[in-house]
């Protein structure tokens, strides 16, 4: 069964992401971390081979951005994707997401129909991850 791991303080948001992965069938074992630091110790500690790395940008601590830096530098990890949700749909910080490597930048949905088609763009995203070994970031 795949892993996802998942940087996100907010835990109205990881709920809502349980469901739209439930709603899409992605079968999967979540590895929540809800604290910057934490996440990046288990990055850094922990035999980790997730299937896809959804990153919060504001994280309590270390931010996601420089969490999406660490695990770039790691060759481990080159060709696991990386989805970087935030509130924030800049160009500013698109270009920040992209330049950092990260294979999409999603901005948070704020409706419930929008959040649950984040089960199918994680669903795709881990399928079109199996043959190929990353890419540029995609906007969401």
């Amino acid at each position: 069964m795949d892993q996802i791991f998942i940087a996100e303080d907010n835990a109205a948001d990881v709920s809502l992401l349980r469901i739209a992965l439930r709603e899409s069938q992605v079968e999967c074992e979540l590895a929540v971390f809800n604290d910057g630091a934490a996440a990046l110790a288990a990055i850094v500690e922990a035999n980790l081979r997730p299937a896809l790395f959804i990153l919060d940008v504001d994280l309590p601590n270390v931010n996601g951005i420089t969490i999406l830096a660490r695990i770039r530098t790691n060759t481990v990890f080159d060709r696991i994707p990386v989805i970087v949700w935030t509130t924030s749909d800049s160009l500013e910080d698109r270009l920040r997401s992209e330049n950092s490597g990260a294979d999409q930048h999603v901005c948070k949905p704020t409706d419930l129909s929008s959040f649950l088609r984040i089960g199918e763009l994680v669903k795709e995203t881990i399928a079109a991850a199996r043959p190929l070994a990353g890419g540029a970031a995609q906007a969401v």
